[in-house]
């Protein structure tokens, strides 16, 4: 029986789409999208992402948008409807979207996918705006989430503020500051990485920015990678190792073998393995017959 009420749920929210898309005119002429609006916010999780879905379907319509806005913003709803508007709006693709992906950059529920959405709506506005809650806000999650947007935006206004959130005082933001600043792949921020690795206290924090520098790949982070092989932290010594293949400067063989023969580690010795496998591989296919 629940079932079938579910399907007759269903079938309404067809219906009053096709009806809410076939009468719209003037701003909020339909009924259909009134009652579409208003299932956005039903206690059945299933049938409001469905009333979200249908809402995406309707162009042109002042009542749907703002339903799907105001959805992603309310903290009553629940997080599957939520993440739902969110991509209903992607779908709208116009730039008034940006202030409530904005506004939601501090909830764990929907921040991650606001932050991924924003990349829609890339504009040197949207680009201020994240950098000075990179730089200006007092909130970690909100810095954060504008680092990792930024480092998808890859805009050039963006890259100073970057590196100075390297030095952030949340690990968290610091994390993603690393893979933002690797993201450009550009060489300037070798040296600013290769201070974070040296001396951020969270083993978090020194590994991206071990992950960071494999990825930049510039050999003048051969020698801190090498020195990383002897971090306190396991997960750092492995993906100092990973890094340093990823380099693929041959100085590191000495230094990842010089490791092996210590380490301790299952998973960090496996690593090093690898990255020896791998430097030895890219050796020989360097060598002419």
């Amino acid at each position: 029986m629940a079932g079938y009420k579910y399907i007759i749920k269903i079938v309404c929210l067809f219906l009053l789409t096709a009806a809410a898309s076939a009468q719209i005119g003037p701003p909020d002429a339909s009924w259909g999208v009134d009652r579409l609006a208003a299932a956005v916010k039903s206690k059945d999780t299933a049938f409001a992402v469905e009333a979200v879905k249908a809402l995406a379907e309707i162009k042109n319509s002042p009542v749907a948008f703002n339903a799907l806005a105001g959805a992603v913003e309310n903290k009553r709803i629940e997080a599957p409807v939520r993440l739902a508007a969110i991509r209903a709006l992607e779908r709208y693709g116009e730039p008034r979207t940006a202030p409530s992906l904005m506004a939601v950059l501090g909830d764990d529920d929907v921040r991650w996918a606001a932050a991924d959405a924003l990349l829609h709506f890339k504009s040197d506005a949207v680009t201020a705006q994240l950098v000075n809650t990179l730089s200006r806000d007092k909130k970690s999650k909100r810095r954060a989430a504008a680092a990792y947007a930024l480092g998808r935006f890859r805009a050039a206004a963006a890259y100073e503020p970057l590196l100075a959130a390297l030095r952030d005082g949340n690990v968290e933001v610091r994390i993603r500051a690393c893979a933002a600043v690797a993201a450009y792949g550009d060489r300037a921020g070798v040296e600013p990485l290769i201070v974070n690795l040296k001396t951020d206290k969270d083993w978090r924090g020194r590994l991206a920015a071990v992950q960071a520098l494999g990825l930049v790949r510039d050999d003048r982070s051969v020698r801190p990678l090498g020195a990383a092989l002897n971090d306190k932290k396991a997960a750092v010594r492995a993906g100092s190792a990973a890094s340093l293949a990823a380099v693929g400067d041959v100085r590191a063989m000495d230094l990842l073998r010089a490791r092996l023969r210590k380490e301790k580690d299952a998973a960090a010795r496996e690593a090093i393995t690898q990255a020896l496998a791998d430097l030895k591989s890219a050796v020989l296919s360097e060598v002419k017959p």
